[in-house]
């Protein structure tokens, strides 16, 4: 898993609010990385979050890219290629390796601790990870890559 730079990029479609979307454990953090609720896409890294104000829960497709940048702590968030919110979350900390990554449910310890009521009811697709922050134009190439 990336440790100091990351897009994730996937498509979606749900109805649902409250949802683990994409969640990424380590040793002694839960919440090393976590793309959660699709009412309100919540990013988080390294235990601390940002709310987007972005929702995706109106039953149609969604296409989402986060990308984040340790180094300045730049958090972007597209939504069908275009950009939806810029922030800063945790500048100059670094992701855990070696950890879990799950789909579709929050974890609460690696590998596991699922509630039910963290579990993504809906459909996550085309799934990407990068090693690297994509650019704007990469991002919306994706979206219109389909």
């Amino acid at each position: 898993f990336p440790t100091d730079e990351i897009t994730i990029a996937f498509w979606i479609k749900t109805t649902d609010k409250n949802d683990g979307l994409i969640s990424y454990a380590a040793e002694g953090e839960d919440n090393e990385w976590l793309i959660y609720g699709s009412n309100d896409i919540r990013i988080h890294v390294k235990g601390s979050s940002k709310d987007t104000n972005v929702a995706v829960n109106d039953g149609n497709w969604h296409f989402i890219a986060v990308t984040w940048k340790s180094s300045d702590g730049e958090l972007r968030l597209y939504e069908n290629g275009n950009p939806a919110y810029t922030g800063k979350l945790a500048k100059g900390k670094s992701i855990k390796p070696g950890g879990s990554l799950v789909i579709a449910q929050d974890q609460d310890e690696v590998g596991g601790g699922f509630g039910k009521r963290q579990s993504h009811n809906g459909i996550i697709d085309k799934l990407q990870v990068y090693n690297r922050v994509l650019s704007g134009k990469e991002v919306r190439n994706l979206y219109h890559d389909v």
